[in-house]
């Protein structure tokens, strides 16, 4: 054979070999992730597991019922700004909703309802002939029951049951489509709500209403209060001892409200200062395209990488039907 053959089937064999070395890597690495994906998923269902039997065995842990979200600011007016990225908890009956909102504010409890309710009819003498919202609340001393009757834009002091009652500070709004009542009061012992918005309408017959909310039986005239269940110190604690090193552990609704959650992954300042090289060009080299990648995330402030065992967000979840 020529030199010039021989140099070319050489030259030929030093390309074969990176590309062969390249599928070997890629084939370990293959097996490697599904290895890691499986250990997560084995992971997840014994945290699973683990919640389940807590809340069986205990009956004051709760895991169906309102979940608290957080707010950083608050100015009590009467409008949406600082809870747009809340979901709304929606009740509805024939043509009236309702919709509410619940957070933590510091150390109290804050509520946005809004109810589209637009026929404005103000009894300015005899207020009980006017639509109301009523409120009830479960704490260490017992439930207890507000009437917010619907007036003019403004601050608004409910009629309560109890001189034990916590204290609200509330506003009132009118709008287009109805009204929004917004209020605070002190949280730390509220274990349970109910909501309900009463529309007082007029016929031939006389006076009529509609409730709306969380009612308790089929005629929707009881009102049923609801457990809060993302402030249970027990929970929390339990959920901090079972989280695994170097994962997230999250239990949400259906709805990817989060009640009980713990971060225990890798802060940006533990993280290799080439990390943001490494991840990207691993990614190029073994990376995949197709729906695989769903089942892992990256992070951008350090581009640190990992697996997501899903039911349904990162890192860990169970779905649990509220």
């Amino acid at each position: 054979m020529k030199l010039k053959y021989q140099l070319l089937l050489l030259g030929l064999l030093s390309l074969i070999f990176p590309i062969t070395g390249w599928y070997a890597l890629k084939s370990v690495d293959k097996e490697f992730r599904q290895g890691l994906i499986q250990a997560t998923t084995n992971n997840l269902s014994s945290l699973q597991a683990s919640v389940a039997q807590i809340v069986t065995n205990d009956e004051t842990l709760n895991l169906s019922g309102l979940v608290l979200a957080d707010l950083t600011e608050l100015t009590l007016n009467g409008y949406e700004s600082e809870w747009q990225d809340i979901k709304p908890y929606v009740f509805s009956n024939n043509s009236d909703d309702l919709s509410l909102k619940i957070a933590r504010y510091t150390d109290q409890l804050a509520l946005l309802i809004k109810s589209n309710d637009d026929s404005i009819k103000i009894n300015p003498t005899n207020y009980e002939k006017n639509d109301y919202v009523l409120l009830g609340i479960v704490d260490e001393n017992g439930m207890h029951q507000y009437k917010f009757y619907r007036q003019a834009e403004g601050t608004i002091t409910p009629i309560n049951n109890s001189i034990k009652s916590p204290t609200i500070h509330a506003i009132w709004h009118e709008n287009a489509n109805g009204y929004i009542l917004e209020l605070t009061l002190r949280h730390s012992n509220i274990s349970h709500l109910g909501i309900a918005a009463v529309n007082i309408w007029s016929n031939a017959d006389g006076s009529q209403k509609t409730i709306t909310g969380s009612l308790e039986d089929e005629n929707k005239t009881s009102l049923k209060l609801l457990p809060i269940v993302s402030h249970q110190n027990k929970m929390q604690l339990f959920i901090d001892s079972i989280t695994p090193h170097n994962n997230h552990f999250i239990i949400s609704d259906q709805n990817n409200r989060i009640i009980y959650q713990k971060n225990k992954l890798p802060d940006s300042s533990s993280a290799s200062p080439r990390q943001w090289l490494i991840t990207p060009l691993y990614s190029w080299l073994f990376g995949r395209k197709d729906a695989t990648n769903q089942q892992w995330f990256y992070r951008e402030s350090d581009g640190m990488a990992g697996v997501i065992a899903t039911k349904k967000i990162m890192v860990y979840l169970i779905n649990l039907k509220v």
